[in-house]
């Protein structure tokens, strides 16, 4: 501005100057209507201009003048047809938000089911005891499911372990076996070597050798804690104190980021782990989080009893996977297996099958006597041991964990049985079972299903949204290549005022995430609902897919020589007054035809 000063005080001009000032006075007369000035103050009146061109008689020097005010037109012109894309922006980014918006609405009504009991009727719920039940018993193929003599063994040991906890004053054979136990440290070989990687035995260590097992919890978690994880959990508690329930505003945009980027990765296939795992690095990345490695000891615990390994059925397992766990390869795999723990634990070897040949057994071949080279081939199948109830395996079978198998919603919130009313038939088929409502034909058509081939106006609605799409990019492309000549106008021309009459690009941009967050957000929201009808959630999840696939305007650029030849039609104002147009050559992701160029001139 002081060299506008400097202009506004000389004697004689030049078209270039002159020039410079009609464009600064323009664009300050703008600024300050923008403002909502209604009498704005001009840099030199009418009078004042009028004089100063008249001064200029040289026809060269009027020329340039002319070229300034071509500029001057130019952008008359274009800044109404920006302005039109701006507001195109806006209600397309409003039309297409809208069907997530409301999409998310109408899944309020399947969170709401997820949260209720499953609904059957008494036949139904004693015929689903039953499958679930028979599900169990058996392998997928339909095969039985059976238990080695091992496997016997160790079922027997967990069910009078189980007594011997709730009810330790009553008899139980055990008991000796447990004092004895408690004293007596573990020697196989077999358990010392895998104990530490089946019970996760082991400490973290940070990047300068510090390590958990050598502090307290307290020094551990001051070690962890980084300055600005130390300053958010900071903000955390001042924000609680004050509103309660509030995490602070840092805190907030962390925890918002975080959900975000968890629910793009699900939204591109990635699994909960992939989720964890990115936003553990991204953490580190930005010092939300101190890096720490999980490191195994070399040596297993040197006071590990033998009860304490056994009270430890997750471990057990885990050392004994071959012979326990079936995943023996070879029969000579699981013997060696057993053989390790009869050695180990040969009194309760001996008591447990006395005691299952004496209850379950009776005039059948007994196993106290059975050579162990045959406990992997002597198999008793689970229908049997069922119908045995071996130490408790019918309640176990029928916990309902396991006959709901699958069945979320029933394993979570239960089960209500309908009782038969008057008007109660209308609600069941004709196997007597419930008959939930149809959801679906109580939304509105902006829910998800209403993009499914088979909804009413399918064929119209896709188009809508594949036009709403690409007239939004068309807009922020129009914008950005718009922004981009006033930039390359102002530094060539030398008025650097006329950045005034540049867009927000950025409020474009910033809607334009919102729309590529929220769909990933529905996404995961509905992938994480438990529906009832598996093959609805699937249609749902890949409506999101096809129909609102994130707006990629990042990749979106100028081409570099579309930008080089504007620059240099630059040269005697020809980008202004020629037949080749900056429009043309920037505002443009597809040539526009001449009706498109004309109809935006007219506007």
């Amino acid at each position: 501005m002081a060299d506008i000063k400097r202009l506004l005080n000389k004697k004689g001009w030049t078209g270039k100057e002159l020039g410079i000032l009609e464009l600064t006075n323009m664009a300050t007369l703008f600024r300050q209507r923008i403002s909502g000035n209604q009498n704005p103050t001009p840099l030199v009146t009418k009078g004042q201009f009028q004089k100063m061109l008249s001064s200029i008689t040289d026809s060269t020097q009027g020329r340039i003048y002319n070229g300034y005010i071509s500029i001057h037109e130019w952008l008359s012109l274009f800044y109404n047809i920006a302005l039109t894309n701006e507001q195109q922006a806006q209600l397309r980014f409003k039309s297409l938000s809208s069907y997530i918006i409301e999409a998310s609405i109408a899944e309020d009504t399947y969170s709401y089911i997820e949260s209720l009991p499953v609904i059957m009727t008494e036949k139904q719920y004693n015929e689903a005891v039953e499958e679930g039940r028979r599900q169990w018993l058996k392998e997928e193929d339909g095969t039985p499911r059976g238990d080695s003599v091992l496997a016997l063994i160790f079922r027997a040991f967990e069910y009078y372990a189980e007594k011997l906890e709730k009810e330790p004053t009553k008899a139980n054979p055990l008991k000796p076996i447990r004092k004895k136990y408690l004293s007596q440290t573990v020697k196989s070989p077999l358990i010392l070597s895998r104990f530490n990687e089946a019970t996760e035995n082991g400490y973290y260590v940070l990047e300068d050798g510090r390590r958990s097992d050598q502090m307290t919890d307290e020094e551990w978690e001051e070690a962890v804690t980084t300055p600005k994880m130390g300053q958010a959990l900071k903000e955390m508690h001042e924000a609680e104190l004050i509103q309660p329930g509030f995490m602070g505003i840092t805190a907030e945009e962390i925890a918002a980021q975080r959900l975000i980027d968890r629910a793009n990765i699900i939204y591109n296939g990635g699994t909960n782990w992939d989720a964890d795992k990115a936003q553990e690095k991204k953490d580190y990345e930005a010092g939300l989080a101190m890096p720490a490695k999980f490191v195994l000891y070399d040596e297993p615990p040197a006071d590990l009893t033998k009860w304490d390994f056994l009270s430890d059925s997750c471990a057990v397992y885990e050392v004994y996977s071959s012979s326990l766990g079936g995943m023996a390869e070879t029969p000579d795999e699981y013997i060696a297996e057993a053989e390790d723990f009869i050695a180990e634990f040969k009194e309760l070897v001996e008591l447990l099958l006395k005691d299952i040949d004496s209850k379950f057994f009776k005039g059948e071949t007994g196993l106290s006597a059975l050579p162990v080279e045959k406990w992997e081939t002597t198999v008793f199948d689970w229908e049997q041991l069922y119908e045995k109830d071996f130490y408790g395996f019918r309640a176990e079978t029928d916990r309902t964990d396991i006959i709901w198998d699958g069945n979320w919603r029933a394993q979570t919130n239960g089960i209500a049985i309908l009782k038969p009313t008057a008007f109660s038939e209308k609600r069941l088929d004709e196997n007597g079972y419930y008959v939930p409502p149809q959801i679906r034909k109580t939304l509105n058509e902006h829910s998800l299903e209403a993009f499914f081939s088979d909804a009413d106006g399918y064929a119209d609605r896709a188009d809508e949204i594949e036009e709403g799409r690409e007239a939004l990019l068309d807009s922020y492309y129009f914008i950005m290549g718009y922004n981009t000549a006033i930039d390359m106008i102002a530094s060539y021309y030398e008025v650097p005022e006329l950045s005034a009459f540049k867009l927000n690009l950025e409020g474009i941009t910033t809607k334009i995430d919102a729309l590529n967050s929220i769909v990933p957000m529905l996404y995961m929201r509905i992938k994480d609902t438990q529906y009832e009808d598996q093959e609805l959630k699937e249609r749902k999840l890949q409506v999101l897919k096809d129909f609102f696939p994130p707006l990629d305007y990042k990749s979106l650029a100028i081409p570099q020589e579309n930008i080089d030849r504007v620059k240099q039609l630059f040269e005697d104002f020809q980008a202004f007054k020629g037949e080749e147009s900056i429009s043309d050559l920037m505002f443009y992701r597809k040539a526009p035809s001449e009706d498109e160029e004309g109809g935006d001139a007219d506007e």
